[in-house]
């Protein structure tokens, strides 16, 4: 009544067995039993074995395969069946790596840098942790990049497709500067348009290199002063320069103006023609002193400033006693149209002086021996006072002065008495000198 015994044959797995990772062809051999009985003897011959499969498991990787070894004795004596299971793993795809970071251009300095997150997913061993390799920021000037590259390898040797993830940034510091200036200049300091031109060129000049650019990476700067209209000469006006100071991270806009101050308006002020009396002036100095006066009454103001000249240069007062002169003013200046001013300072002279007759006594004819009285009757507006009469006979006539017949200087009467070798026509001169040496 003793049951025969099943045994696995020698060389065989003494138990279940996993061999692990195979290829999808893989089929395992058999295993072997022997089987022996008390009565019977060796009943190796006599084993019947059963299978089922291979079969797939529910995760789709693992597969496994039974082996049932049976044997009865003559006496139908029935063994223990000894069953032996095989499982292997069929996995020939790759783990899949993923990340929710993307390469990407940081911009400019940027707060921080986080590591981007790697995870695996394989078909057979689930989640799965990527190794992450980097070798740090790498430096260009102020460019700066890092790369990060996720590896990762499932129990079957599958190696994922490596997936690298690379950041991009720049780290400039901060642009400093030093703010271009105002200036304000004077038409009057420039002969031409030309120079006006010279020097806004240079202030925009000499304001660019004031302006101490430091920091950034690598800045550049620039301005629109090409594209500004300056200023005319004679109209002034301002003209705003813009500044463009960049690099790949900051760009800054400084403004300055320059502006050009015109000239006041030329404004001259003339003067008018003027006359007067001889009569006017105790002397020459007198009248050069009027003249003086008469002559700074022309004047000029604003402009940068004018020039000007008088024809003739250095004008001189007429006599006292009796002239004229006339002075032309030209004006220039380089933001006014040249005119030309002309007056006259003119003296009068309006004494006159008549020889008449004096009480009724002829003078126009006289016998020899006889006296002929002649009567200085000077004239002049307002009268003033005569300094002396002189008179010039022809001939050779006794003279003789009958006296002033009146107190204001007005009238005196001089005789001349003819020989008989002034027989005929004789002329009187007459000249009367006034206060002042007029006459």
């Amino acid at each position: 009544m003793i049951a025969p015994e099943i045994e696995l044959a020698d060389g065989e797995f003494a138990d279940d067995h996993d061999f692990g990772c195979q290829d999808a062809d893989f089929a395992p051999e058999a295993p072997k039993f022997t089987a022996s009985d008390n009565c019977d003897g060796n009943l190796t011959a006599a084993i019947v074995v059963t299978t089922d499969g291979p079969e797939l498991e529910e995760d789709g990787c693992t597969w496994s395969q039974s082996w049932t070894a049976n044997v009865m004795d003559e006496c139908e004596n029935e063994a223990d069946p000894v069953t032996i299971t095989y499982t292997w793993k069929v996995d020939e795809v790759a783990p899949v790596i993923s990340t929710l970071a993307e390469s990407a251009d940081l911009g400019c300095n940027p707060e921080e840098i986080t590591a981007p997150v790697f995870t695996a997913q394989d078909n057979c061993d689930g989640a799965l942790t990527p190794m992450v390799a980097t070798d740090g920021p790498q430096q260009t000037g102020c460019n700066f990049t890092q790369t990060w590259t996720a590896n990762v390898m499932d129990a079957c040797g599958n190696m994922a497709d490596p997936v690298s993830i690379t950041y991009t940034w720049i780290e400039a510091p901060a642009i400093t500067f030093e703010a271009p200036e105002n200036a304000i200049a004077s038409s009057c300091d420039y002969a031409d348009q030309m120079e006006v031109s010279e020097a806004f060129a240079l202030w925009v000049s000499e304001q660019t290199a004031g302006l101490n650019i430091q920091g950034g990476c690598d800045p550049s700067v620039s301005n629109n002063s090409v594209d500004q209209d300056i200023p005319l000469l004679c109209a002034g006006g301002d003209v705003t320069v813009t500044w463009t100071i960049e690099d790949v991270c900051e760009t800054t806009e400084l403004t300055a103006t320059w502006t050009l101050t015109a000239p006041d308006a030329v404004e001259v002020t003339e003067v008018m023609d003027l006359t007067s009396s001889a009569f006017d002036y105790a002397d020459q100095a007198a009248a050069d002193q009027a003249f003086a006066d008469w002559l700074v009454g022309f004047t000029v103001t604003g402009g940068c400033p004018p020039v000007v000249t008088t024809d003739p240069e250095e004008p001189v007062a007429p006599d006292y006693c009796g002239g004229s002169t006339t002075v032309t003013w030209t004006v220039t200046d380089q933001c006014y149209t040249t005119t030309t001013h002309t007056a006259t300072f003119t003296v009068e002279n309006t004494a006159t002086a008549t020889i008449g007759q004096f009480d009724g006594n002829p003078f126009n004819a006289v016998c020899v021996g006889e006296t002929a009285q002649f009567l200085a009757s000077p004239s002049v507006d307002g009268p003033p006072a005569v300094q002396s009469y002189l008179w010039t006979f022809s001939g050779d006539p006794s003279l003789l002065n009958l006296g002033q017949t009146a107190t204001d200087g007005t009238r005196r009467r001089r005789g001349a008495i003819y020989g008989p070798d002034d027989v005929g026509e004789q002329t009187v001169d007459l000249t009367v000198v006034f206060f002042n040496g007029c006459s």
